[in-house]
């Protein structure tokens, strides 16, 4: 008779930024400069602080292998993403020489990093291992939600000034990020390899402001996985870019200027400030206007629009730079319900010379549509055995009457080398929604995703601080 040890409960999770605070961490400072001289002095500081939930890869079919085992050779069906890592992670569990095992690739629904297709393949082996003959191993929608790495959560301390006359002076950026590290279940389970956390650097993807602030100092703490967790598209950039461009949004606030043109002064890319223009005018920009900032219209919305601009900077620090995105979103929020209504979506994207334009015109209307799910309304939900979001109807995912009018802009740099386009364009989303929901509403929204209740209780904020 098998008896299963009860695990230790799980760290608690309902108050996401105390938990990050909690963990044990080692500082890693990337950057660290001071060339604003002595006279400099601070107009206005601010310091703020910004959170990313747990997400999940949210395969829309669940995962499945088949493996056929012999001592010989032996044969997997996998929709695996990284079929070669799930082949050095199989010779590990089976003890076998790498060249007698193949994966057979096969198309399986998108996981954009890691679902538990490679886990699947490891139970499937073993099974077939014990039993002699092909087994098929088909997780269910409560196994794949459960047990799949998710994405990892993230918490970034900011602290920030301009000076007197209203331009950038300082930034103080810190980054939690609990690694990533999700080995094959049956690598753990059967004792192949220790369960125990890894910690892993990973936390520095676009973790450099991409603004030329005078004074800063950037620093990443990494710290082990708190739950199993892999890569998810735009792996920590992407929290780290609505960090960097709600901040500078912030600023140019504070300083009593357009968010383009204060955005323009201070980036140094030359291709990214020609990114920003024209897209700019793709989007009908017009620098002044204002949305409703929290003044109900005669249609009883609040309506407003959102900017941001970000470079995907992946692999080892300082790592490599990928393609230029940038984002102008238009959104109507209802204020008496916090629904949020996507009107209009405007993306640019230079990614070099396009061998298959209609390629990446279609691999980013995917992106922006996933990354808007993100960040409207994805988080993972814990209680002390694990997760509590086992179907669709307790994770909800944006629908297809949702999707806004989706534009795409891609610049015209056929002689420049391509670059990576896939996650990109994912990177600076949520900023530049949370951008459009302050023009919207007049409140800053600081933790993703900008649920109904969530703008509920900005609104709500501001209106008990005016009383």
């Amino acid at each position: 008779k098998v008896r299963w040890r009860q695990p230790d409960d799980l760290v608690q999770l309902n108050d996401l930024g105390s938990a990050l605070r909690a963990q044990p961490y080692k500082e890693r400072v990337l950057v660290e400069k001071t060339d604003a001289g002595p006279q400099a002095r601070a107009g206005v500081v601010l310091k703020r602080t910004y959170i990313w939930p747990y997400q999940m890869h949210a395969s829309i079919g669940p995962s499945c292998s088949v493996a056929d085992f012999s001592d010989e050779h032996v044969r997997v069906w996998s929709g695996s993403q990284s079929p070669h890592m799930l082949r050095t992670e199989l010779s590990q569990l089976l003890k076998m020489d790498e060249g007698r095992i193949e994966i057979i690739r096969m198309e399986a629904s998108g996981c954009y990093g890691r679902n538990c297709a490679d886990d699947a393949c490891g139970d499937a082996v073993l099974l077939s291992r014990a039993v002699g003959h092909p087994v098929r191993v088909q997780l269910t929608r409560e196994q794949e939600h459960g047990w799949e790495p998710k994405g990892a959560a993230q918490l970034m301390d900011v602290t920030g000034s301009i000076d007197a006359e209203g331009n950038l002076l300082s930034y103080d950026f810190v980054t939690r990020y609990p690694s990533n590290d999700a080995p094959t279940l049956a690598l753990t389970l059967t004792g192949t390899i220790s369960s125990a956390p890894r910690v892993f650097e990973m936390g520095d993807r676009t973790a450099v402001p991409p603004y030329s602030y005078p004074n800063m100092r950037v620093a990443c703490l990494d710290m082990a996985a708190i739950v199993r967790a892999a890569w998810l598209r735009g792996v920590s950039a992407m929290p780290n870019s609505f960090a960097h461009d709600s901040f500078i949004d912030e600023l140019a606030v504070e300083a009593g200027r357009d968010p383009v043109a204060f955005r323009l002064q201070y980036l140094s890319d030359d291709r990214a400030s020609a990114l920003l223009r024209e897209t700019a005018v793709k989007a009908q920009w017009r620098a002044g206007w204002q949305g409703s900032r929290g003044v109900v219209g005669d249609d009883g919305m609040l309506h407003g629009r959102g900017v941001s601009y970000a470079r995907y900077v992946h692999s080892r620090f300082p790592g490599y730079g990928a393609a230029w995105a940038v984002w102008f979103v238009d959104v109507a929020v209802h204020p008496t319900t916090g629904r949020v209504i996507v009107k209009r979506v405007v993306v640019g994207q230079d990614v070099g010379m396009m061998v298959n334009p209609a390629g990446v015109r279609h691999q980013l209307h995917g992106n922006i549509i996933q990354s808007l799910s993100r960040a409207l309304k994805e988080h993972v939900a814990f209680d002390a055995r694990g997760v509590v979001d086992l179907e669709w109807g307790a994770y909800p995912i944006l629908g297809f009457t949702e999707i806004p009018p989706i534009e795409v802009y891609l610049a015209p740099r056929q002689d420049q080398p391509p670059m990576g386009a896939g996650e990109s364009s994912s990177v600076p989303s949520a900023a530049a929604v949370g951008n459009a929901l302050f023009d919207a509403t007049g409140v800053r929204f600081r933790e993703v995703p900008f649920t109904p209740d969530c703008i509920l209780q900005g609104l709500r904020s501001t209106e008990m601080a005016a009383a």
